[in-house]
């Protein structure tokens, strides 16, 4: 009897403590949605809010690519530069996308390409995917 009464009681102590951590768990904060990056979505975004005289130089198929581009930076190149910190567009990104450019024969301007990354960065705030855009602070 001594036996069956210790594990009733440890049974006991086991139900009330995951009792207690799944009360414990449901009192959390729901966590936030993923954010998800959609090419269509984040294409749609730029375009949108190019201003003049950029949207009149460059066609929405040229946005699409130069945002394939950045990803593609973001996600291969600088993972591969050992970078402490990844940082996502910059003149890095529009360097690359540049010479991404004049390799194909596209002739897009360094200052068109600027903008469209820019403007991927403010999708990327707005999806939630990324904090607020960080400046460089003066060393």
């Amino acid at each position: 009897m001594g036996v069956v009464a210790v594990g009733a009681i440890l049974l006991a102590v086991l139900l009330a403590v995951g009792a207690a951590m799944m009360w414990q768990e449901a009192r959390r904060p729901g966590r936030p949605e993923q954010a998800l990056y959609l090419v269509d979505e984040a294409v749609e975004f730029v375009a949108a809010r190019l201003g003049e005289p950029v949207s009149g130089r460059i066609t929405v198929a040229d946005v699409r690519s130069m945002l394939e581009w950045s990803t593609y930076h973001s996600q291969v190149v600088v993972a591969r530069s050992g970078a402490s910190i990844p940082v996502l567009g910059g003149p890095e990104a529009v360097a690359f996308i540049c010479r991404q450019s004049e390799e194909r024969g596209l002739g897009w301007r360094s200052e068109d390409v600027a903008a469209v990354v820019d403007l991927e960065a403010a999708y990327l705030v707005s999806i939630g995917a990324v904090g607020e855009i960080v400046e460089e602070e003066a060393s």
